[in-house]
Protein backbone atom coordinates (compact mmCIF):
# COMPACT_ATOMS: atom_id res chain seq x y z
CA UNK A 1 0.00 0.00 0.00
CA UNK A 2 2.72 2.45 0.96
CA UNK A 3 4.83 1.55 -2.07
CA UNK A 4 2.02 2.06 -4.59
CA UNK A 5 1.18 5.42 -3.05
CA UNK A 6 4.84 6.41 -3.22
CA UNK A 7 5.09 5.54 -6.90
CA UNK A 8 1.88 7.39 -7.65
CA UNK A 9 3.18 10.55 -5.98
CA UNK A 10 6.34 10.59 -8.11
CA UNK A 11 4.82 9.40 -11.40
CA UNK A 12 4.23 12.93 -12.70
CA UNK A 13 8.00 13.45 -12.73
CA UNK A 14 9.27 9.96 -13.57
CA UNK A 15 7.10 9.15 -16.57
CA UNK A 16 9.79 9.90 -19.15
CA UNK A 17 12.62 8.35 -17.18
CA UNK A 18 15.03 11.17 -18.02
CA UNK A 19 17.51 12.68 -15.55
CA UNK A 20 15.53 15.89 -15.07
CA UNK A 21 12.31 14.02 -14.31
CA UNK A 22 14.18 11.75 -11.91
CA UNK A 23 15.76 14.70 -10.11
CA UNK A 24 12.37 16.31 -9.59
CA UNK A 25 10.93 12.97 -8.47
CA UNK A 26 13.63 12.66 -5.80
CA UNK A 27 13.06 16.22 -4.58
CA UNK A 28 9.32 15.59 -4.51
CA UNK A 29 9.85 12.39 -2.54
CA UNK A 30 12.07 14.27 -0.08
CA UNK A 31 9.37 16.91 0.38
CA UNK A 32 6.79 14.23 1.12
CA UNK A 33 8.85 12.06 3.47
CA UNK A 34 11.25 14.52 5.06
CA UNK A 35 14.11 12.04 4.76
CA UNK A 36 14.90 9.53 2.03
CA UNK A 37 17.29 6.64 1.44
CA UNK A 38 18.72 5.21 -1.75
CA UNK A 39 16.32 2.28 -1.31
CA UNK A 40 13.37 4.70 -1.21
CA UNK A 41 14.43 6.17 -4.56
CA UNK A 42 14.94 2.71 -6.08
CA UNK A 43 11.42 1.68 -5.10
CA UNK A 44 9.73 4.94 -6.05
CA UNK A 45 11.38 5.40 -9.45
CA UNK A 46 11.96 1.72 -10.27
CA UNK A 47 15.59 2.34 -11.23
CA UNK A 48 18.86 0.50 -10.47
CA UNK A 49 20.46 1.17 -7.10
CA UNK A 50 23.63 2.51 -8.73
CA UNK A 51 21.56 5.06 -10.68
CA UNK A 52 19.65 6.13 -7.58
CA UNK A 53 22.90 6.53 -5.63
CA UNK A 54 24.44 8.63 -8.42
CA UNK A 55 21.43 10.94 -8.56
CA UNK A 56 21.43 11.45 -4.79
CA UNK A 57 25.20 12.08 -4.83
CA UNK A 58 24.75 14.70 -7.55
CA UNK A 59 22.03 16.45 -5.54
CA UNK A 60 24.30 16.39 -2.50
CA UNK A 61 27.18 17.84 -4.54
CA UNK A 62 24.96 20.71 -5.73
CA UNK A 63 23.95 21.42 -2.13
CA UNK A 64 20.31 20.43 -2.56
CA UNK A 65 20.39 17.34 -0.33
CA UNK A 66 22.58 16.49 2.63
CA UNK A 67 23.22 13.48 4.81
CA UNK A 68 21.42 13.34 8.15
CA UNK A 69 22.67 11.87 11.44
CA UNK A 70 20.54 8.83 10.61
CA UNK A 71 22.56 6.28 8.66
CA UNK A 72 21.85 6.28 4.94
CA UNK A 73 19.20 9.01 5.12
CA UNK A 74 19.19 12.31 3.27
CA UNK A 75 17.14 15.46 3.77
CA UNK A 76 16.72 18.83 2.06
CA UNK A 77 19.82 20.99 2.44
CA UNK A 78 19.55 24.66 3.54
CA UNK A 79 20.30 25.81 -0.02
CA UNK A 80 17.23 23.97 -1.36
CA UNK A 81 15.01 25.24 1.45
CA UNK A 82 16.16 28.83 0.86
CA UNK A 83 15.56 28.46 -2.86
CA UNK A 84 12.06 27.06 -2.36
CA UNK A 85 11.21 29.72 0.22
CA UNK A 86 12.32 32.52 -2.12
CA UNK A 87 10.24 31.10 -4.96
CA UNK A 88 7.18 30.83 -2.73
CA UNK A 89 7.54 34.36 -1.39
CA UNK A 90 7.82 35.79 -4.91
CA UNK A 91 4.90 33.74 -6.25
CA UNK A 92 1.55 35.54 -6.69
CA UNK A 93 -0.11 32.66 -4.79
CA UNK A 94 1.51 33.99 -1.62
CA UNK A 95 -0.06 37.43 -1.93
CA UNK A 96 -3.49 36.35 -0.59
CA UNK A 97 -1.74 34.53 2.28
CA UNK A 98 0.12 37.73 3.14
CA UNK A 99 -3.20 39.58 2.96
CA UNK A 100 -4.68 37.12 5.45
CA UNK A 101 -1.66 37.55 7.72
CA UNK A 102 -2.12 41.32 7.70
CA UNK A 103 -5.87 40.87 8.26
CA UNK A 104 -5.21 38.70 11.30
CA UNK A 105 -2.96 41.35 12.81
CA UNK A 106 -5.58 44.01 12.14
CA UNK A 107 -8.18 41.85 13.91
CA UNK A 108 -6.10 40.93 16.97
CA UNK A 109 -3.90 44.01 17.19
CA UNK A 110 -0.87 41.75 17.65
CA UNK A 111 2.05 40.57 15.55
CA UNK A 112 1.79 37.19 13.83
CA UNK A 113 4.19 35.02 11.91
CA UNK A 114 4.41 32.14 9.47
CA UNK A 115 7.11 29.60 10.22
CA UNK A 116 8.24 26.59 8.20
CA UNK A 117 10.07 23.38 9.01
CA UNK A 118 13.59 23.62 7.61
CA UNK A 119 16.08 20.78 7.93
CA UNK A 120 15.38 19.93 11.55
CA UNK A 121 14.73 23.49 12.71
CA UNK A 122 12.04 26.16 12.67
CA UNK A 123 12.60 28.89 10.11
CA UNK A 124 10.88 32.26 10.39
CA UNK A 125 9.33 32.83 6.96
CA UNK A 126 7.31 36.02 7.24
CA UNK A 127 5.46 38.09 9.78
CA UNK A 128 3.67 41.30 10.66
CA UNK A 129 4.71 43.97 13.11
CA UNK A 130 2.89 46.33 15.42
CA UNK A 131 4.20 49.25 17.40
CA UNK A 132 4.50 46.94 20.42
CA UNK A 133 5.90 44.05 18.43
CA UNK A 134 7.80 41.36 20.29
CA UNK A 135 9.04 39.62 17.12
CA UNK A 136 12.24 41.41 16.15
CA UNK A 137 13.05 38.53 13.81
CA UNK A 138 14.16 38.47 10.19
CA UNK A 139 13.17 36.05 7.45
CA UNK A 140 15.46 33.02 7.61
CA UNK A 141 15.94 33.15 11.38
CA UNK A 142 16.32 29.60 12.71
CA UNK A 143 15.26 28.29 16.11
CA UNK A 144 15.06 24.85 17.77
CA UNK A 145 12.08 22.54 17.56
CA UNK A 146 11.86 21.62 21.23
CA UNK A 147 11.40 25.07 22.77
CA UNK A 148 9.33 26.99 20.22
CA UNK A 149 5.60 26.96 19.55
CA UNK A 150 6.03 26.27 15.84
CA UNK A 151 8.56 23.56 16.59
CA UNK A 152 6.15 21.77 18.89
CA UNK A 153 3.45 22.00 16.20
CA UNK A 154 5.81 20.40 13.68
CA UNK A 155 6.81 17.66 16.13
CA UNK A 156 3.13 16.89 16.70
CA UNK A 157 2.76 16.38 12.94
CA UNK A 158 5.54 13.76 12.83
CA UNK A 159 4.48 10.14 12.62
CA UNK A 160 5.27 8.08 15.71
CA UNK A 161 8.43 6.60 14.21
CA UNK A 162 10.04 9.94 13.36
CA UNK A 163 8.85 11.51 16.62
CA UNK A 164 10.51 8.69 18.54
CA UNK A 165 13.73 9.26 16.59
CA UNK A 166 13.70 12.92 17.51
CA UNK A 167 12.97 12.24 21.17
CA UNK A 168 16.00 9.97 21.28
CA UNK A 169 18.20 13.00 20.52
CA UNK A 170 17.32 14.59 23.89
CA UNK A 171 17.92 15.98 26.40
CA UNK A 172 18.18 19.36 24.72
CA UNK A 173 19.66 22.72 25.58
CA UNK A 174 18.00 24.50 28.50
CA UNK A 175 17.51 27.82 26.69
CA UNK A 176 15.53 29.35 29.58
CA UNK A 177 14.56 28.01 33.02
CA UNK A 178 11.18 27.04 31.50
CA UNK A 179 12.52 25.18 28.45
CA UNK A 180 11.20 21.63 28.03
CA UNK A 181 14.59 19.96 27.81
CA UNK A 182 13.77 16.33 28.69
CA UNK A 183 12.11 13.88 26.34
CA UNK A 184 9.43 13.08 28.94
CA UNK A 185 8.33 16.73 29.22
CA UNK A 186 8.46 17.31 25.47
CA UNK A 187 6.58 14.10 24.72
CA UNK A 188 3.79 15.16 27.08
CA UNK A 189 3.58 18.56 25.35
CA UNK A 190 3.53 17.01 21.86
CA UNK A 191 0.70 14.68 22.87
CA UNK A 192 -1.18 17.71 24.19
CA UNK A 193 -0.65 19.54 20.88
CA UNK A 194 -1.96 16.55 18.94
CA UNK A 195 -5.05 16.48 21.13
CA UNK A 196 -5.93 20.17 21.24
CA UNK A 197 -4.51 21.30 17.89
CA UNK A 198 -2.31 24.14 19.14
CA UNK A 199 0.43 24.98 21.60
CA UNK A 200 1.31 27.85 23.91
CA UNK A 201 4.93 28.09 25.02
CA UNK A 202 5.47 30.39 28.00
CA UNK A 203 9.05 31.70 28.26
CA UNK A 204 10.41 28.46 26.79
CA UNK A 205 12.55 30.12 24.10
CA UNK A 206 12.82 33.70 25.36
CA UNK A 207 12.16 34.70 28.95
CA UNK A 208 9.13 36.93 29.29
CA UNK A 209 7.74 35.98 25.87
CA UNK A 210 4.64 33.84 25.25
CA UNK A 211 4.36 32.07 21.90
CA UNK A 212 1.13 30.58 20.59
CA UNK A 213 1.14 28.45 17.45
CA UNK A 214 -1.35 26.57 15.27
CA UNK A 215 -0.70 24.37 12.22
CA UNK A 216 -1.31 25.42 8.64
CA UNK A 217 -2.36 22.38 6.62
CA UNK A 218 -2.58 22.09 2.85
CA UNK A 219 -5.55 20.61 1.03
CA UNK A 220 -4.16 17.11 1.58
CA UNK A 221 -4.15 17.67 5.34
CA UNK A 222 -0.37 17.84 5.66
CA UNK A 223 1.15 20.39 8.05
CA UNK A 224 3.23 22.69 5.83
CA UNK A 225 3.71 25.67 8.14
CA UNK A 226 2.77 27.12 11.52
CA UNK A 227 0.94 30.34 12.24
CA UNK A 228 2.15 32.02 15.40
CA UNK A 229 1.68 34.87 17.81
CA UNK A 230 4.45 36.19 20.04
CA UNK A 231 3.66 38.58 22.87
CA UNK A 232 5.34 39.96 25.97
CA UNK A 233 4.12 38.68 29.35
CA UNK A 234 4.03 42.28 30.54
CA UNK A 235 0.99 42.78 28.29
CA UNK A 236 -0.50 39.29 28.03
CA UNK A 237 -1.26 36.17 30.01
CA UNK A 238 -1.34 32.59 28.77
CA UNK A 239 -5.14 32.63 29.09
CA UNK A 240 -5.39 35.77 26.98
CA UNK A 241 -3.26 34.17 24.26
CA UNK A 242 -5.47 31.08 24.41
CA UNK A 243 -8.50 33.28 23.70
CA UNK A 244 -6.94 34.25 20.35
CA UNK A 245 -6.23 30.65 19.26
CA UNK A 246 -9.67 30.04 17.65
CA UNK A 247 -9.24 33.17 15.52
CA UNK A 248 -5.76 32.05 14.50
CA UNK A 249 -7.11 28.63 13.56
CA UNK A 250 -9.72 30.21 11.30
CA UNK A 251 -7.02 32.16 9.47
CA UNK A 252 -4.70 29.15 9.33
CA UNK A 253 -7.46 27.11 7.71
CA UNK A 254 -8.06 29.85 5.15
CA UNK A 255 -4.35 30.00 4.37
CA UNK A 256 -4.18 26.23 4.00
CA UNK A 257 -6.95 26.23 1.41
CA UNK A 258 -4.74 28.41 -0.80
CA UNK A 259 -1.90 25.89 -0.80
Amino acid sequence: MQLSAQRKSTSEFSGFGGPVERIFAILNLTAEQGMITTADVVRALDIPRATAHRLITNLETFGLLRQTPFKGKYSAAPKLVTFATSLFASNPVYLPIKTLLLGLTERTGESHSINIYSDGEVEYFDGTDTSASAWQLRAGHKSPLHCTGAGQVFLASFDDKNLDRFLQTGPWKQVTPDTLSTWEALYERVMQVRKQGYTIADSEYTEGIIIGSVPIKNKAGKVVAALGIRVAKLNYSVNKVAELIPTMQVYANRMGKLL
